[in-house]
C-alpha cells in the first residue's frame, strides 16, 4: 500500500528531525561536532556533558543522518511512481458516500483482528533518549538510568559497536592508542625510545628506510589514524584531514594520467609518430612500424616498464606518509592530550593510579537523571537529585550523609561478593580488600580444610573454587618438598653402600643391614 507506506516514511523523516533537535539541545558541543557556525545563546549556556556522552551523541546522530537520507530517497522514489497517485484519487468521492474509505477500514480491521493491543510502538518512541533502558522493578528507581542507557531504544547497538570501535587506553576516543605502530618502529630504528617521544616525532619518520617492513609500519599507522579518526568523527566526512586526503588521490591521479596520442604511436599533423620507449620521432608511420619488431626497440621497452615499477614503488611511501601528516594534523588536540596524559601518570604513585582508575569507572558507571527533553516530563534538577539520592549514603565522621562525588570516588556504589565468607557483598573495593585478613574471611578459608599458618597465601581469593585450587596445589608442593628433604640426606652403612636416610632407617627397620 503505497499511501501508507509513504505516511510512515514522512511521519520517520518528521520524528528524525525531532530527535536530532532534541540532542543538539541537550548537548550543545554537538553544534561544534556537525560544524554548525550559527550561534545559539540559550544552547551555549547548558553546562558541558561528559566525552562519552558526546561520542554516543555524535554517532546517534550519524545514524540519523543516514536513515534520514535513506528514508527521503524512498519517499522521493514513491512520489515519482503513478502507484501513489492512483490510490489518492481512488479516495476521491464527491457523492460523499464514503464506500472507499469504509471498505479500506474493514479490510485493515480484518488484516489486524486478534493482534494483541500495543504490540506496535511508536515511531517517536524508538528515537527518543532513555528508552533503551530496561524497565525497573522498583517504581522509585526508574526516574534514574545508568549513562549506558542513554541511547535510544533504535541505536541501542552504538553501545556495543564503541566498545568494539576503542580499546581501554584510548578511552573511547579521548587518547589514541600507537603502541603497534611504536613497537614496529622501534625494531626499525633499532634503538630504544619511549612511547612518549614516539608520538612527539613519529611524523618525523626517523625510521624511513626502502626495506619492505616500512611500508608495512605505514600501512599500519595510516590504517589505524583512519579508523581512529572516523569512530571519534563520526559527523565530520570532509574534514581538513579528509581534504587533504583527496588532494593526495588527485595528485597520484594526475601522476598516473594516460599516456597521450603520441606516446601510443600515433601519427601527429605532421604525420610523424614518436615512439616513448626508443625516445625518438620517426618521420612516417610505416618505419615506426617497422621498427617496432626489432631487439633495440623491445629492450628499451622492458627497461621503460621496470623503471616505470620501480619509480611508483619509490612514491609509494611518500603518498602514505602525506595521508598519515594529513589525518595526524587533525588528531593533534588528541595526541598532544595523549602526551600529556603519559606524563602525568607517569609520575603517579600506586595509590594515585588506583584512584584515578576508580574515578574513571565511576564515571563511566555513574547515574544520569532524566529531565524533561528524555523522559517528556519534568523533573527535579541536579542538586534536588543529589539531595534525594543522599538518603541512601553513607554517614561521615560528622554525622552527615558523605558528598556522592566521594561515593563514587571511592567506588561505594560498586558490590564486590565473597563466597569464602557465605556470599557477603562488600562496598567498595577498599571494604572488599580490607576483609580479607578479618576473623570472618579466615574462619571460612579453614572451614574449607586451609590451615591457618597458610590463609595469607590466600589473598584477594574470593571464590570457593579457585580457594579448593590453591589449596590443593600447595598440598602437593608439600609433599614433593618434604620427599626432596627425605632424600637429601645421605648416609652409609658398614659395607660402605650410600643410601638415603629414609631407605636406611626402614632397611635396618626390617633387619636387613
Amino acid at each position: 500500500m503505497s499511501l501508507e507506506a509513504q505516511r510512515q516514511l514522512l511521519e520517520e523523516l518528521n520524528v528524525l528531525e525531532a530527535a536530532a533537535a532534541q540532542r543538539f539541545r541537550k548537548n550543545p558541543a554537538l553544534r561544534a561536532a556537525a560544524r554548525i557556525l550559527l550561534a545559539d545563546e540559550v544552547l551555549e549556556s547548558k553546562p558541558k556533558r561528559p566525552h562519552l556522552e558526546n561520542i554516543m551523541h555524535q554517532h546517534e546522530l550519524a545514524f540519523f543522518h543516514s536513515q534520514y537520507a535513506m528514508d527521503g530517497e524512498r519517499c522521493t522514489n514513491v512520489f515519482a511512481g503513478d502507484a501513489l497517485a492512483s490510490e489518492i484519487s481512488a479516495f476521491k468521492d464527491p457523492d460523499l458516500k464514503f464506500q472507499h474509505i469504509l471498505a479500506t477500514i474493514r479490510n485493515i480491521d480484518d488484516k489486524y483482528h486478534g493482534a494483541a493491543p500495543g504490540s506496535a510502538g511508536s515511531v517517536a518512541d524508538s528515537y527518543a533518549m532513555y528508552l533503551s533502558a530496561p524497565k525497573a522493578e522498583d517504581p522509585k528507581k526508574s526516574a534514574k538510568v545508568k549513562r549506558k542507557y542513554l541511547l535510544s531504544s533504535a541505536t541501542v547497538h552504538i553501545d556495543a559497536q564503541l566498545k568494539l570501535a576503542f580499546s581501554e587506553s584510548e578511552s573511547y576516543g579521548k587518547y589514541v592508542d600507537l603502541s603497534l605502530p611504536y613497537e614496529m618502529a622501534k625494531s626499525l630504528l633499532g634503538s630504544p625510545q619511549s612511547y612518549v617521544d614516539y608520538l612527539r616525532a613519529f611524523l618525523e619518520f626517523g625510521c624511513r628506510s626502502k626495506a619492505p617492513a616500512y611500508s608495512s609500519y605505514l600501512d599500519t599507522l595510516l590504517k589505524y589514524l583512519r579508523n581512529f579518526h572516523a569512530n571519534v568523527f563520526p559527523l565530520s566526512p570532509e574534514t581538513a584531514a579528509g581534504a587533504s586526503l583527496e588532494k593526495i588521490a588527485a595528485g597520484s591521479s594526475l601522476e598516473a594520467r594516460p599516456p597521450s596520442a603520441e606516446e601510443l604511436g600515433k601519427p601527429n599533423a605532421n604525420g610523424e609518430v614518436f615512439c616513448c620507449a626508443c625516445d625518438k620521432l620517426f618521420a612516417k608511420e610505416s618505419v615506426y612500424q617497422g621498427h617496432l619488431s626489432g631487439k633495440r626497440h623491445k629492450k628499451n621497452k622492458d627497461r621503460k616498464q621496470a623503471g616505470a615499477k620501480n619509480e611508483t614503488s619509490a612514491l609509494q611511501p611518500s603518498h602514505l606518509e602525506a595521508q598519515i601528516r594529513a589525518l595526524a594534523t587533525s588528531l593533534k588536540p588528541i595526541i598532544d592530550i595523549t602526551i600529556t596524559d603519559h606524563q602525568r601518570q607517569a609520575r603517579f604513585s600506586e595509590r594515585e593510579q588506583q584512584l584515578e582508575r576508580v574515578a574513571l569507572e565511576g564515571e563511566l558507571s555513574e547515574y544520569t537523571a532524566l529531565d524533561s527533553d528524555s523522559a517528556g516530563e519534568a523533573s527535579e534538577d541536579e542538586d534536588d537529585f543529589d539531595a534525594a539520592f543522599s538518603k541512601d549514603l553513607p554517614l561521615g565522621s560528622d554525622g552527615i550523609p558523605i558528598p556522592l562525588w566521594l561515593y563514587r570516588l571511592q567506588g561505594l556504589h560498586r558490590s564486590y561478593l565473597c563466597e569464602v565468607c557465605g556470599n557477603i557483598a562488600y562496598k567498595g573495593r577498599q571494604q572488599f580488600n580490607k576483609h580479607f585478613g578479618q576473623p570472618k574471611h579466615v574462619h571460612g578459608l579453614m572451614c574449607l580444610g586451609v590451615l591457618e599458618q597458610h590463609t595469607s597465601l590466600f589473598a584477594n581469593i574470593s571464590t570457593i573454587a579457585e580457594v579448593q585450587e590453591l589449596w590443593a596445589k600447595l598440598k602437593l608442593g608439600e609433599l614433593a618438598q618434604q620427599e626432596n628433604d627425605d632424600n637429601a640426606i645421605e648416609v652409609e652403612d658398614d659395607d660402605g653402600n650410600v643410601m638415603s636416610r629414609k631407605d636406611y632407617e626402614e632397611l635396618k627397620r626390617q633387619g636387613l643391614i
